[in-house]
């Protein structure tokens, strides 16, 4: 189950609620255990969690070594708001600061909530229309 990580989490939340998800319900995770409650989804298909740039380091599939050393690892010249700015500025010569990661993943963390959610919704209908005839899921 997928962990997403967006400079906008309560927008992300709010798209997802809106496509069906159960957020913040206090529902207890069975595979993201470590996900805070306010952040952790249910749908049809599966769970998510959603964090944000700041909450990077309580990410148990993605580290920030792993975005630091990548090839397009962002930097703090990647920011694209003052305030994004200050925040990288304010965390020294850091080229991977928290701010910079929720700036540069915001459309890559976005497209995949779309992709994430479409996908658990046509395994949720294939699911129904498999129950409906009588069969097992496939």
């Amino acid at each position: 189950m997928p962990e997403i990580l967006t400079n906008h989490p309560d927008v992300t939340l709010d798209v997802l609620k809106s496509q069906g998800a159960q957020c913040g319900t206090g529902a207890a995770p069975t595979i993201l255990t470590s996900c805070p409650a306010e952040s952790f989804c249910t749908l049809a298909g599966g769970e998510l969690c959603v964090y944000g740039p700041q909450a990077l380091e309580e990410m148990t599939q993605l580290s920030r070594t792993q975005l630091c050393d990548s090839p397009s690892a962002p930097t703090a010249s990647t920011a694209s708001t003052a305030s994004t700015a200050s925040t990288a500025s304010n965390e020294g010569s850091s080229s991977c600061s928290a701010a910079a990661i929720g700036g540069e993943l915001e459309t890559s963390a976005v497209a995949g909530l779309f992709f994430a959610a479409a996908c658990f919704g046509l395994l949720g209908v294939r699911a129904r229309r498999s129950r409906a005839r009588g069969g097992a899921a496939e």
